[in-house]
């Protein structure tokens, strides 16, 4: 009796804690979707040499909807406006109960920020070098950078850019 007691003890203990870890591995998961995109494109753009301006290999990030495009090859094109596709374009959506809260990113010459939400959507591409056209500035209080949580806000992840491209995820609130 005593052995049942304690192993229904130990059950509902278990089940107590694995809800909140299911949520936490979700959000890391989605984080590093995020991360591994913007390196996919990242590695595109050098392997095919490249400008910001030449529309080719861009990531597209619509907070309100909750998704991200990326042009996957060098024929792929989509319209942020329409959202329409053509070629090799994947839509990514991201689960249930993570939310894309904010993005918060430099212009790469300094002399602007830019911020969605109120912005529909944030374009992000790379150079032949690896540099993105928008970056996390160097803060402290993690102002910069693209943000998704849970729906009730209760974890938090950040996805930094630095200005030289290295991509990076870190918790800010867990």
């Amino acid at each position: 009796m005593v052995v049942i007691l304690v192993v229904i003890v130990i059950i509902g203990i278990g089940f107590g804690i694995l809800p909140g870890t299911f949520v936490e591995r979700s959000l890391y998961n989605a984080a590093i979707q995020i991360q591994q995109t913007l390196l996919y494109a990242q590695n595109k753009a050098v392997t095919y040499s490249t400008t910001k301006d030449s529309g080719k290999f861009e990531v597209y990030f619509f907070p309100a909807d909750n998704t991200i495009y990326v042009e996957k090859d060098l024929n792929a094109s989509f319209d942020p406006v329409t959202k329409t596709m053509s070629g090799a374009v994947e839509k990514i959506v991201l689960g249930d109960g993570i939310k894309i809260q904010k993005i918060y990113l430099a212009t790469f010459d300094n002399l602007s920020n830019i911020l969605s939400p109120p912005l529909a959507y944030v374009k992000l591409n790379f150079d032949n070098f690896g540099n993105p056209n928008y970056y996390c500035k160097e803060t402290n209080d993690n102002t910069y950078g693209i943000f998704i949580s849970t729906t009730n806000k209760n974890k938090v992840i950040r996805i930094t850019i630095s200005k030289l491209g290295n991509i990076s995820i870190e918790w800010v609130k867990r």
